[in-house]
């Protein structure tokens, strides 16, 4: 087992350090690392041992060392962290709030790209001990890259990001048409732009991202996600989008997946998926799925670039699409049953759609009110007026 002990360069010296041991003998990649912090400042060095002690320990209860561990394996942690309290009863409510899932990101971001650029090759050297033997030098090779942890840990968030309520912030839950526009002119790509229009459609950010390129219609304005939350393959729904969504994925493309694609060929890559990296770093090219956190990244620039100072996620596209069914239903503008808005936004129940309901019942309170005001001083304004015309026939 893991643990964070505090330690001295001297006896007679007053500077501490920590470091963490496994079974009581230190571990000398991470201890060098956090004694490094501890110079810096100590109470930052306990509250990154911590983090490192708890995420060791999780890993040491599964069989697995933190150098063997793998994206899988920090994935689950940071699924279980939220999800599950400390005696492994789920909660439907996050465990652990928004800032917590950061910064335990940036500190194991910070500890593992130090093994990488202390270490040769990423081979840290561990001593092992066992009774029948001395001390022995073993040479490991981490699996764990810390340029991956970043994409990997905001996955997770985007998963759970309905339950999190991202730290009690209010998000815009439905664009004006202003605010559409605006993000949708201020992306650097076409792709981007393309993401954008068909989360309007009620579409999930990791739907979208596993569209596949078979299963994008053109010419009947449909698409199908390979994956959707808590759906098999054969439940998954098909998406009707209209040009506002088509004309940009038509243009991404001819301008900017065909060309990339190209390249893709010369160099013997291939991705089944509709939206791709493109992006060439020293003539080289990762030909790949999209992730979402590259996309969450444009999108969080583009409102920014876009002047919209309220806080936006992804997410939004979804809920501005379940709040123009029910008003459009409500208003009678279309005719609409619970079960077709449903089967649209790929809801397993109307439950889904109450905090939707809430927003549009919100609205129409608020504008009969405001029409109520607008009567009664409309009312007074007359009567005013009434009074002040007998007053003058009175003179």
């Amino acid at each position: 087992m893991y643990k964070l002990e505090k330690a001295k360069q001297k006896e007679n010296d007053d500077n501490f350090y920590y470091i963490v041991c496994i079974n009581d003998i230190p571990d000398f990649p991470t201890s060098r690392w956090l004694k490094l912090r501890s110079s810096s400042s100590l109470p930052t060095a306990y509250k990154y041992g911590n983090v490192l002690v708890r995420f060791f320990n999780y890993l040491s209860d599964r069989k697995v060392a933190y150098y063997n561990a793998s994206k899988s394996d920090l994935r689950n942690f940071f699924i279980d962290l939220i999800d599950f309290d400390k005696n492994g009863n789920y909660s439907v409510k996050p465990v652990v709030q928004y800032r917590t899932i950061i910064s335990y990101k940036a500190v194991l971001i910070s500890f593992y790209k130090y093994l990488t650029n202390f270490y040769d090759n990423n081979i840290v050297t561990t001593v092992e001990v066992s009774k029948d033997s001395a001390p022995l030098s073993v040479n490991h090779v981490v699996r764990i890259r810390w340029n991956d942890i970043n994409i990997i840990v905001n996955d997770v968030i985007d998963l759970h990001m309905t339950k999190f309520k991202t730290a009690d912030k209010e998000y815009i839950k439905m664009y004006s048409i202003e605010e559409i526009v605006a993000i949708s002119d201020n992306f650097n790509t076409i792709r981007n732009r393309a993401i954008f229009h068909l989360t309007l459609y009620g579409l999930r950010i990791d739907e979208v991202l596993s569209i596949k390129l078979k299963d994008y219609n053109n010419k009947e304005g449909i698409v199908k996600p390979s994956r959707s939350k808590g759906r098999k393959r054969d439940q998954i729904r098909e998406v009707v989008i209209g040009m506002d969504a088509i004309n940009p994925i038509e243009a991404y493309l001819f301008h900017e997946r065909r060309v990339a694609e190209q390249l893709a060929a010369m160099q013997k890559q291939s991705c089944e998926y509709l939206f791709v990296t493109t992006r060439v770093v020293y003539n080289e090219l990762d030909f790949k799925q999209y992730t979402s956190a590259s996309y969450r990244s444009a999108f969080y620039t583009a409102a920014k670039r876009a002047g919209i100072i309220k806080d936006v996620r992804t997410h939004s596209g979804r809920s501005h699409r379940a709040i123009e069914l029910l008003r459009m239903a409500n208003e009678g503008k279309v005719k609409l049953s619970d079960e077709q808005i449903r089967l649209i936004m790929g809801w397993k129940s109307m439950k889904s759609a109450e905090p939707y309901i809430e927003v549009e019942n919100k609205r129409m309170a608020d504008e009969i009110v405001k029409e109520v005001t607008k009567q009664r001083i409309k009312k007074i304004d007359e009567f005013r007026k009434k009074m002040q015309d007998k007053v003058k026939e009175e003179k």
